[in-house]
């Protein structure tokens, strides 16, 4: 079942097939919310008989109906709609999911939750419903009360995306900022959202400088940012201060761009602060700043490009018409590799002749890409990008886009020349790939220092083949065509066939058929390199012995397709096809990475243990590309207009791609009398040869012994172990010693120049019921020395044990120790001082339940297990606090008649509770209780909007809180004196008159 926008109804109905001619089964898999459905054809007419679904809790429909277009409308269990779905069924047996989306808001005001209609609102019109490639699925979304709240719910298929905004409105439409929500479907979705009051932020920068603020909405990749315009922009100086209204927790982007100027550019959020960029940090490096170190930036390191062309890099466009370039740069400057949140540099676009002088008379390109046919014609387009400083995943200097990757097509304005057929192919085939090149994914890698790529095609219907070959500067990042289309480096065989010298860089290859009309293909080749060593080198000689494993270690290949954003996020690396007899891809096996291929690419060959001499010729090779993600190419199907959704359905693809060099080396045999050598590092072991071939060598019954074990020993399987620094030799001899050969060990270490604890003081929890690891980390100098032997020396073994070097805490036992350490290299010391505390593991009350009447007071005595514990602060919290406060040291307060609960939880370490349940019982109000001292009397207790004093003498009254705060102040005239204290929250206070003070409970 595919899901697309409903056509206009004359053309649906041309293209609905025929009622009743090929009736498609179709299953339906309701979810949690929607329990039903009917089926209508879009176009109008009898509801269809899907008959009753399944009595799941995910309910099932199973029925036939033709091929076309309908309206499934989904209800819940009482049959209240919950939203439709537009559908197209095709000629095929057809299985779909169905979930609901469920959109609110969690918002709340004085505890009451915002309310849909009111509070906020979403406009039907704003929510969108796309697949994983883009294309629209139309819904109609319903106003629903589910058990908690009214949301707005829709149905959705699984996998698709849907993108919502919501609005704020009522009393918060000025003051909060609108929030878009979007999500990929796995499950029923509830998805909420909070919205953000706005914020003030300001970011300054240089006068001419050109400032952008942006917000990438969802999660969608590749549609445009919504850039926001500053309420102010006010001159300072040499500088603008731009001050804009942003949602306040919201992640942002940024970007100030000069020409000449590096750009600066980074994500923010505008509640951390404001940016200030200065005229220093745009000088500090220039808008060309070049980079070509593939080991800089964590291996990310690559300035190359995508376009949305053709393989061919070959446009064909008629006059007036137009085409949008969507160019992407690799390595994708994301903020990390899975969050995927980029940002791209700046792009210029150059336009040229086919004699590459600058020419926009057949297209012209806008600054934002849009590609505009004036006239018949053939046009050259390069694209390029500038540096970037921007903090993202790898680093935060980034180069711009290197010269033999410049971004080269060819626009061809008018009729293709149809009779041409360019048959240039890779030189192999795969199921998943047809052979046709790729302008971008296919480079054509040569030996570094040869003068480039010899390609053979044959062609038909061409009458010429020329080249326009690339001339890059390194040193200068430039790239040139200082011959144009030339024949210089074709040459055309006897066969028919022709051969082009690729050179390094974006080659342009044009074939010409008799009439003059030529079509264009756009390859690329650079030079590569390989070193053959042994893996991991074990050995330094130059033998490739029997049972050895050698590393074919590359540089200057690159990823065939490097990370984008939900398209291309496979590993790649080295394929040879032909290797010798006897070999397969487990002992020939290449491998590389995902994401920094361009510092680890090699093919490790691990040699037969019957290995004779030979030359070890390895051909045939290319790049392989796999994992999950899109094919090769699938970047040129993005659109501006709708972007790509995160590919967390993305298929495992496997592809080949390009041609790497053909590796050669030669293999040698045991001889007697031969000598190896080794380095090996103290501490380390390693394996010289393999053991196995050494016995078809010496036979069975072969020795292996050292010639000083305190520098090195070797094991009855062959392995060395590093003991000490010096020089020690290995024998390898047959039983009678009659034939035999050596390996020279040289043992080296990194001495250690001191030591220490990271932390001078260490805080360890001991607890009754075993022991616990005590981290202590050392802090050695040099970071990473050979030796890193110590011991330990304890001030106090009773608090700490020491077993395996590692110290641990005593069941029970708490105190203090100090631990030294010294090194076995040097003898250098150190100590710490470890401090043991005892755990809390248990905490109670001496009453689980307690009773009071108003008024009374009681203070709860908390029960310690161990009793010895060191976590004996609590914090003290009452669910009630109007019937039964607690003070902060658990006097519990009876203030009026009800229940609470008293809860004490220690502040540190296990954050272990204890609960006491509180019931506070009224006082008998038969009649009125007054408080008489010494003459005064203070009534009613408990008071409510005032109390009444009688004093026998002038005097003053005061009411405090419990804390001591002063609330009220009065003076009192001798006789009956009324004190207004309607202003007073329930509670217990404090009420002094005179020098003596009463307690009073507010009602």
């Amino acid at each position: 079942m595919k899901i697309k926008s409903l056509l206009p109804l004359t053309t649906l109905l041309g293209l609905m097939w025929t009622a009743g001619v090929s009736a498609t089964e179709v299953t339906v898999t309701l979810n949690t919310i929607s329990k039903s459905m009917t089926v209508v054809p879009a176009a109008g007419g009898e509801t269809v008989n899907i008959g009753e679904p399944s009595a799941d809790s995910n309910p099932v429909y199973t029925f036939n109906c033709d091929p076309g277009d309908y309206v499934m409308n989904l209800f819940d269990a009482k049959g209240t709609p919950t939203g439709s779905i537009s559908v197209s069924v095709s000629g095929e047996t057809d299985n779909v999911r169905l979930y609901n989306i469920s959109l609110y808001a969690t918002n709340k005001t004085d505890g009451i939750e915002w309310q849909l209609g009111k509070d906020y609102d979403v406009p039907f019109d704003r929510i969108n419903v796309s697949s994983q490639k883009g294309e629209n699925h139309p819904v109609t979304p319903v106003v629903y009360a589910n058990s908690t709240r009214k949301v707005i719910t829709f149905p959705v298929i699984i996998g698709d995306s849907f993108t919502a905004t919501l609005f704020p409105s009522g009393d918060y439409a000025e003051d909060y900022a609108e929030v878009t929500i979007t999500r990929t479907v796995t499950f029923d979705v509830s998805a909420s959202c909070t919205f953000e009051p706005y914020v003030t932020f300001s970011l300054t920068a240089p006068k001419d400088a050109e400032v952008k603020v942006a917000q990438k909405i969802g999660s969608r990749h590749y549609v445009p940012f919504t850039y926001y315009d500053p309420a102010t922009a006010v001159e300072s100086g040499n500088d603008m201060v731009y001050t804009y209204r942003l949602p306040k927790s919201s992640n942002y982007n940024y970007r100030v761009s000069r020409p000449g100027s590096i750009t600066n550019a980074g994500i923010f959020d505008p509640s951390k602060g404001d940016i200030t960029i200065t005229d220093a940090q745009l000088n500090a490096y220039p808008s060309d700043y070049y980079n070509h170190d593939v080991a800089a930036n964590s291996g990310y390191n690559y300035a190359d490009i995508y376009l949305n062309i053709n393989p061919q890099g070959h446009l064909h466009m008629q006059p007036d018409s137009k085409f949008h370039i969507v160019n992407l740069r690799t390595w994708q400057l994301t903020n990390t590799v899975t969050a995927n949140y980029f940002i791209e540099p700046d792009y210029h676009y150059t336009v040229l002749g086919t004699d590459f002088k600058p020419d926009n008379s057949v297209i012209d390109i806008t600054t934002e890409g849009l590609i505009t046919a004036k006239k018949q014609g053939t046009a050259i387009v390069q694209v390029r990008y500038d540096a970037m400083s921007v903090d993202v995943a790898g680093g935060n200097l980034w180069s711009s886009i290197w010269a033999e990757n410049v971004g080269t097509f060819v626009v061809t304005v008018g009729d293709k020349a149809e009779g041409i057929r360019s048959n240039m192919k890779l030189p192999y085939t795969h199921e998943n790939r047809t052979g046709e090149i790729d302008a971008e994914h296919d480079v054509f890698y040569y030996m570094k220092g040869e003068d480039g790529f010899d390609y053979t095609f044959t062609p038909e219907g061409v009458a010429s083949v020329s080249v326009a070959t690339p001339l890059v500067d390194l040193e200068k990042n430039t790239l040139s065509y200082p011959s144009g289309f030339s024949t210089e480096k074709v040459s055309k065989n006897a066969d028919g066939s022709y051969t082009v010298r690729l050179a390094f860089g974006r080659n342009i290859v044009c074939l010409t058929d008799a009439a003059g009309n030529s079509v264009y293909q756009v390859m690329s080749a650079k030079p590569a390199s390989y070193s053959v060593s042994k893996a991991k080198d074990v050995r330094n000689d130059s033998y490739n012995l029997p049972g050895d494993v050698l590393e074919v270690n590359f540089s200057g290949l690159y990823h065939n397709a490097g990370k984008l954003a939900a398209i291309y996020n496979q590993g790649c690396s080295p394929l040879y096809s032909s290797i010798p007899e006897g070999y397969d891809s487990n002992s020939v096996k290449g491998s590389g990475g995902q994401y920094n291929f361009p510092v680890q690419q090699k093919v490790t060959v691990t040699l037969k243990n019957d290995q004779q001499p030979i030359d070890f010729d390895l051909s045939g090779g290319c790049l392989t590309f796999g994992g999950f993600g899109d094919k090769l190419g699938g970047h040129r199907d993005i659109d501006y207009f709708t972007g790509r959704n995160p590919n967390f359905t993305a298929a495992s693809q496997y592809q080949l791609s390009g041609v790497i060099p053909d590796v050669s080396f030669r293999t040698d045999a045991f001889a007697d009398g031969m000598e190896l050598s080794m380095s090996l590092e103290f501490g380390k072991s390693a394996t010289p040869v393999s053991l196995a071939a050494c016995k078809l060598f010496l036979g069975e019954e072969m020795t292996v012994t050292s010639s000083d074990k305190s520098i090195a020993t070797v094991d009855k399987n062959g392995k060395v172990t590093a003991v000490a620094d010096g020089n020690a030799v290995i024998t390898y001899a047959n039983a009678d010693g009659t034939k035999r050969f050596t390996c020279s060990v040289e043992v080296w270490s990194i001495k250690v120049e001191g030591i220490a604890f990271k932390d001078e003081v260490v805080e360890a929890i001991a607890s009754t019921k075993g022991t616990r690891i005590i981290s202590t980390a050392l802090i050695w100098t040099p970071a990473k020395p050979s030796n890193q032997n110590v011991t330990y020396e304890l001030s106090n073994p009773d608090v700490v044990s020491l077993k395996n070097n590692r110290l641990y805490t005593i069941a029970g036992k708490a105190g203090e120790t100090d631990v030294t350490v010294t090194t076995a290299d040097g003898g250098y010391k150190a100590t710490c001082h470890v401090i043991v505390r005892m755990a809390l593991e248990k905490l109670a009350f001496e009453e689980s339940a307690e009773e009071l009447t108003e008024g009374e007071s009681l203070s709860l005595k908390p029960v310690y297990t161990p009793e010895n514990t060191d976590f004996k602060e609590l914090i003290w919290v009452s669910t009630n606090p109007e019937i039964a406060s607690v003070d902060e040291n658990g006097l519990v307060t009876a203030l009026k008649e009800g229940t609470a609960s008293i809860k004490a939880t220690s502040t540190k370490y296990s954050y272990i509770s204890a609960t006491c349940n509180v019931t506070v019982k009224a006082k008998d109000q038969s009649g009125i209780e007054t408080v008489g001292i010494a003459g005064v009397k203070a009534y009613p207790n408990p008071f409510t909007d005032y109390i009444m004093v009688q004093t026998p003498v002038a005097t003053s009254t005061s009411v405090y809180s419990l804390q001591g705060s002063l609330l009220i102040s009065a003076s009192l005239e001798a006789g009956q004196n009324r004190i207004d204290t309607s202003a007073l929250p329930s509670g217990l206070y404090l009420v002094r008159i005179g020098s003596e003070t009463v307690k009073m409970i507010r009602k």
